[in-house]
């Protein structure tokens, strides 16, 4: 009897060590960006249902950020040649960024990571490219 309770005792310690161990960790780690000045660049190929919401979501982060938040459309060919260094990239544009983050998606699905300063949502279609939005 004494060993069952004592075994208890001891698998309670250790599993009480490996959730201090586990919760001290940071996943991924995390950066803070300031979307004040930032270009929200979307590219010029989309529906218009498309447009309007991207053009909504642009509005909702100036709200949010409390200064200025531009928004461009741009061709959906190869050459980025007025690219800057803080935008956020909405869907497939011509930014190789874009391409890097929907490269990485396995199968379906969408992206929403930072690359250097650049905020990238970007979805294997349309519709998850919404979704990411939404998120």
């Amino acid at each position: 009897m004494k060993k069952k309770v004592l075994s208890i005792l001891l698998c309670i310690c250790l599993l009480s060590s490996v959730a201090v161990l586990f919760s001290s960790c940071s996943f991924g780690g995390s950066k803070t960006l300031t979307l004040d000045g930032y270009t929200v660049i979307y590219a010029d190929d989309v529906s218009t249902s498309m447009s309007e919401y991207v053009q909504a979501f642009s509005k909702d982060v100036q709200k949010k950020v409390g200064g200025t938040v531009d928004i461009k459309k741009v061709s959906s060919g190869k050459d980025a040649t007025d690219a800057d260094d803080f935008e956020i990239l909405v869907g497939d544009t011509n930014r190789k960024e874009s391409q890097k983050a929907l490269a990485k998606i396995k199968g379906q699905g969408y992206s929403i990571s930072v690359v250097k300063n650049k905020v990238v949502i970007v979805g294997t279609t349309n519709f998850l490219t919404l979704l990411a939005l939404k998120h």
